[in-house]
């Protein structure tokens, strides 16, 4: 008896851990850097790092989904820059019409992904990397291979996307809309509930009547979408696309995941740590050059502290062989 409510005991704090280490980490690093470069706090320097982790959080948002499954979208980093390019080449002309575009072609996108993954029943790793690559070429094609510049910066999207409000740019503030909504949905909706069953143990989800190919392609649905409205950002930011552009987008999402303690095994996690892991990324990053961190040196801090996230947010019960 005493040996089983030792058990449950561990389990209780390595589950409190794991929950809490996001927020503790987030909190440490907000005070190191400031400590160490006060200018870290500077108004200016605090919307750059609001900007970076929107990104971050944008390109992620579908990912977790996906992740919070038990799979993986190896393709957000090549839809943002097709995306990219598009949006630059017709925002010009087209204002809201090319936003429009842009979202159809990130839902069809995504729902090609999953009907990939579901219908032909390849893994997703797989399936999103041989998508990928035609949303690679299709980008180089597109824009002849090279980088295509915003026409005119001043149309009324980009103008949209530039606009502050309270001295936040329009453009943090319509992903965080998205986060809030998804996130209402992840986690009041028979149907967010339904992502966390499947991530969980989808052989049981299966026998309990859930239509489990039907939230799969949801979910990489959303992650391709997320991941143009990615390219939109990018191109916002520096008014130019171009077919490399989001390519880093696809690592960092899935590190931006890990890092808030969504578990790559399923089931664990959702979209309020996924916040806390684009804080954590951004930060990181940010913090990193405010302090004069070698850039060279800078990927291999980033690095030892997705290898820590993957670490402590790992449920090894349901790998029961490392390959």
């Amino acid at each position: 008896m005493a040996h089983i409510l030792k058990q449950g005991a561990g389990a209780l704090l390595g589950g409190t851990v794991k929950r809490t280490a996001p927020v503790v980490v987030l909190l440490m690093m907000i005070a190191v850097v400031g400590i160490w470069n006060p200018a870290f706090f500077q108004g200016s320097n605090l919307i750059t790092v609001l900007t970076l982790a929107s990104l971050l959080l944008m390109a992620s948002l579908g990912q977790t989904w996906v992740i919070l499954l038990g799979s993986i979208d190896l393709s957000v980093g090549y839809m943002a820059s097709m995306c990219s390019v598009i949006f630059a080449l017709l925002v010009s002309d087209w204002g809201y019409g090319a936003l429009l575009l842009i979202v159809l072609i990130g839902i069809a996108g995504g729902l090609l992904n999953g009907l990939v993954y579901t219908m032909l029943r390849i893994p997703s790793f797989i399936a999103t990397l041989g998508t990928g690559g035609i949303f690679l070429s299709l980008a180089y094609v597109i824009s002849n291979a090279s980088t295509v510049a915003v026409a005119d910066v001043g149309n009324p999207v980009m103008r949209l996307l530039g606009r502050e409000f309270l001295y936040v740019p329009v453009s943090i503030g319509l992903t965080v809309l998205l986060w809030a909504a998804m996130l209402a949905y992840q986690n009041f909706t028979p149907g967010g509930k339904k992502l966390y069953y499947i991530g969980t143990s989808e052989p049981a989800a299966w026998l309990s009547g859930i239509r489990i190919n039907r939230h799969k392609i949801l979910a990489f649905t959303v992650s391709g979408m997320t991941a143009a409205l990615t390219g939109v950002l990018l191109v916002s930011t520096i008014y130019n696309g171009s077919p490399n552009l989001g390519d880093p987008y696809t690592l960092k999402s899935i590190a931006v995941v890990v890092m808030g303690g969504t578990a790559l095994t399923g089931g664990v996690g959702g979209l309020g740590r996924t916040m806390i892991g684009a804080l954590i990324m951004a930060i990181l990053s940010n913090g990193m050059n405010v302090v004069g961190v070698n850039v060279y040196f800078q990927n291999i801090v980033t690095g030892a502290v997705i290898v820590l996230a993957a670490m402590l947010s790992l449920d090894r019960s349901k790998i029961p062989m490392l390959k």
